[in-house]
């Protein structure tokens, strides 16, 4: 085998290698789900120990009443009601459980802080 040979079959095995690497790493990878933390669906909604406060997720003052802050919850868990969402993309409805479970921790937060009872259904 020539010097030339040797080179074009080892520049074939380098190109072999990077494309196929570059076509199984473009897949996508289920290993977290959606919002765990480093994932990019949503950022923003972290809810683990560095979740928001739950006056910026409502969306109201800190020094709401306990009927300001029961309606802005049902209003916000309307928006991304499961049923709303259902025949939306799956992306769509993993961040609308992501963006439920953060107005939920929210709200609880709001009745903890506040020392208020919480809303019977």
């Amino acid at each position: 085998m020539s010097m030339t040979e040797l080179w074009v079959v080892l520049g074939g095995l380098v190109l072999g290698y990077m494309l196929v690497s570059s076509l199984v790493g473009s897949r996508a990878k289920p290993t977290d789900p959606p919002g765990a933390p480093g994932n990019s669906v949503a950022p923003e909604l972290n809810i683990g120990s560095e979740a928001l406060h739950w006056t910026s997720v409502l969306h109201v003052p800190s020094d709401a009443s306990a009927d300001d802050i029961k309606a802005a919850y049902r209003s916000m868990i309307q928006q991304y009601h499961p049923d709303k969402v259902a025949t939306l993309g799956k992306d769509l409805r993993d961040l609308a459980e992501i963006k439920t479970k953060a107005i939920t921790v929210a709200y609880e937060q709001a009745l903890r802080d506040r020392r208020i009872a919480p809303y019977k259904r």
